[in-house]
């Protein structure tokens, strides 16, 4: 009851925040994103829907710094080296893995996925890492 009261909280906090990739806004958002990975309740898919593609982006522009970057890189694996440096792919994937060891829907978390190729590159990742 206190994780779905806790969640609850966080996709609140998500949902006021500005949709600019602003330093306080971002760390927020990753925060929140961080927490979600380690919570195990169906509750966090709202937690992903919110976060997941402004953390995404920002990590595609670089403009996550290092230490932000670390929080939510103890929840992914490692690449091959030579696509080790791909924090996108990393990211994408520990959703993946996320959704796959915890049976969720990954079609209804993509409906709110904007970019097209986003959506493209969460469900080419899923096909390959379910089957």
């Amino acid at each position: 009851m206190l994780c779905v009261f806790f969640i609850s909280a966080i996709t609140k906090v998500l949902c006021v925040l500005p949709i600019l990739s602003t330093e306080p806004s971002l760390l927020k958002t990753k925060f929140c994103l961080s927490l979600a990975f380690n919570i195990n309740s169906s509750e966090t898919q709202d937690v992903f829907a919110l976060s997941f593609e402004k953390v995404y982006f920002a990590l595609s522009t670089d403009s996550v710094n290092y230490s932000l970057w670390r929080n939510l890189e103890i929840h992914t694996k490692s690449l091959s080296w030579l696509k080790d440096w791909d924090k996108c792919k990393k990211l994408v994937n520990a959703l993946v893995d996320y959704f796959i060891k915890n049976g969720f829907p990954i079609k209804r978390f993509v409906l709110n996925i904007q970019s097209e190729q986003l959506k493209d590159r969460i469900l080419t990742q899923y096909k390959k890492r379910k089957y």
